[in-house]
């Protein structure tokens, strides 16, 4: 096994038990459904994981995460994205990747935080779904009506 998949194992491992020991609490927010509130307790978790990845040469800040309906529309004209985007839900994030310091623009750069997502995603109560697989590799979210 890898270094980097070892490291992937043993981030998902310790997430899974901060989740059942600590967890992070939802956004005091009534309008969100209780799987936005899972989504969003996941994603922070797993965000929070991600600099333990490969000796800690990983790093992420945020890119877009809630997406209105308005800019969705406008992206799908665009043919940059689609106007049911699970972002316009609070169902997804995109994460802008920086290994040692440097940004990351290939989606296969991304493709360690993938796995741990789809490793993690589960146990922490929600169906996880990260682009790398799917030609988007910065996006990471909790699948939601045949979505991802």
């Amino acid at each position: 096994m890898s270094a980097a998949k070892k490291a992937v194992v043993t981030a998902a491992t310790g997430a899974a038990a901060l989740a059942i020991g600590a967890f992070i609490p939802a956004p005091d927010d009534p309008s969100l459904s209780g799987y936005q509130r899972r989504c969003a307790n996941a994603l922070s978790v797993f965000v929070s994981q991600i600099p333990r990845i490969d000796r800690g040469q990983y790093s992420v800040s945020y890119g877009e995460a809630f997406r209105p309906q308005s800019v969705a529309a406008a992206y799908a004209r665009q043919g940059v994205g689609i106007a049911n985007s699970l972002h316009t839900q609070r169902l997804a994030i995109d994460l802008n990747l920086f290994i040692d310091g440097e940004f990351q623009t290939s989606s296969e750069a991304h493709r360690p935080l993938a796995d741990l997502w789809l490793a993690m995603g589960k146990q922490l109560g929600v169906e996880p779904a990260a682009g790398y697989y799917f030609n988007d590799g910065n996006h990471y979210s909790c699948a939601w009506g045949n979505r991802k």
